[in-house]
């Protein structure tokens, strides 16, 4: 492990601009918080609850070192592979929008099918429906007034 600062965002883009990034990255965390508020207020699965959980959790991280130090502190370095040096606030934020990700496709999938399962619903119960009326046409008959206020009469006379 090696102790790393960033000034900049991932992979050190905008490094030297620590006032611009800590402005960017307060200005995106507000939204993240807006969005995640919004997302809230419809239903979402627990995988998605904890994806944003992740991704709030990583930026209010990285967002707590640029105002306290100006600076993010990067400490996981892996030798034996080429790859950026990045902190576990990083590895939060990466899951979490993983894991948003993979909840809104599960959530698509599971709309289409359910799409497709409601009209087929609705399908056979337009189906049954014109069944039953064709079955009700058939077993009425029309009965004259009279004949049933003779029927009436004769009830009430027993």
């Amino acid at each position: 492990m090696y102790l790393t600062t960033n000034t900049g965002a991932a992979f050190s883009l905008g490094a030297g601009n620590g006032y611009l990034m800590t402005s960017l990255a307060t200005l995106v965390t507000l939204f993240l918080v807006a969005w995640m508020l919004r997302r809230e207020a419809e239903l979402v699965s627990n995988l998605e609850r904890t994806g944003l959980g992740l991704l709030f959790g990583g930026a209010c991280g990285n967002l707590f070192d640029r105002f306290t130090q100006g600076r993010v502190t990067d400490f996981l370095d892996f030798t034996f592979m080429d790859f950026p040096i990045f902190n576990t606030a990083d590895m939060f934020i990466d899951v979490g929008i993983a894991l948003i990700l993979l909840s809104m496709l599960l959530e698509r999938k599971a709309s289409k099918q359910k799409g497709q399962s409601i009209q087929t619903e609705s399908i056979q119960t337009e189906s049954i429906q014109s069944e039953s009326m064709q079955t009700a046409n058939i077993h009425t008959e029309k009965i004259p007034a009279e004949q049933i206020q003779k029927e009436v009469n004769l009830s009430g006379n027993e």
